[in-house]
């Protein structure tokens, strides 16, 4: 049974590294393709979550669980006569009696019976005194105030969102943990991982690959210098050249300091 909280104050943190983060970057690698912004996905183990871990997901999933359940009925007045309070303030509301008031209150909050009390009460109280982010001149719409309403939960539903695809997840066995050296020693040999000397036809090989490479430094080196204007018998490219005389350069503009 879930019993919802009524107090701000005793609602769990939006973020807990130990569960938010570092489990799962130590224990995601992958995602399914069709992730958006609308749809996080399901993500894919390394391995399967060890009981501790579980059992530290599944309190979390309790705490946030409780921050975002519904309003309990017993609540209906308490949040009847915030919701009432917050329309009295705005002019415009005044001229109508207690009966239409009430049924307008009553209205605002069937449009938000699925949000927590403690968000409600947040947001009659916001709006009420302009930091809503609404036009103060007017009292908010029903959407206005579903809208406000929803994003006061907005980040505990996120955490419970990634919370419960965690908790969904198996394990991916292409994704298994990699072997530690000392196991891939035993299985292959001591020398596993230790490269041998190359046959005489892969010395071959690398030998041409390094001369081609050289051929190729040995022909652009040529131009450059055949653009400059410069010996292709030089030591030094013209761009080093370049470099090196703008940095004498200004290295010769510095002031000099004399000592008194």
């Amino acid at each position: 049974m879930i019993l919802p909280i009524l107090d701000p104050g005793k609602l769990p943190p939006v973020f807990v590294r130990a569960t938010d983060r570092d489990l799962p970057d130590r224990l995601i690698c992958g995602w399914s393709n069709n992730r958006s912004d609308d749809n996080p996905g399901e993500p894919a183990l390394r391995r399967e979550l060890a009981p501790d871990e579980r059992r530290g997901l599944e309190q979390r999933r309790h705490d946030l669980l409780r921050a975002v359940a519904p309003a309990p009925a017993a609540s209906r007045n308490t949040l009847l006569h915030e919701i009432a309070g917050m329309l009295s303030a705005y002019p415009a509301m005044q001229r109508h009696d207690d009966a239409i008031a009430a049924t307008m209150a009553t209205s605002y909050l069937w449009t938000v019976r699925d949000e927590p009390h403690w968000a409600i009460i947040k947001a009659c109280a916001l709006i009420r005194s302009h930091k809503a982010g609404l036009n103060p001149a007017f009292p908010p719409t029903e959407p206005q105030f579903t809208e406000v309403v929803r994003r006061q939960a907005e980040m505990h539903r996120r955490s419970l969102q990634g919370v419960e695809a965690l908790l969904r997840a198996k394990a991916d066995p292409v994704h298994a943990p990699r072997p530690t050296m000392e196991e891939l020693k035993a299985k292959h040999g001591p020398k596993w991982g230790i490269k041998g000397e190359d046959s005489e036809e892969a010395a071959r090989a690398r030998r041409r690959r390094m001369e081609a490479i050289e051929r190729a430094n040995r022909i652009a080196f040529e131009r450059e210098c055949r653009a400059a204007g410069v010996p292709v018998t030089s030591t030094v490219s013209p761009s080093l050249a370049k470099i090196i005389r703008e940095h004498l350069a200004e290295n010769s503009e510095e002031p000099s300091h004399s000592s008194s």
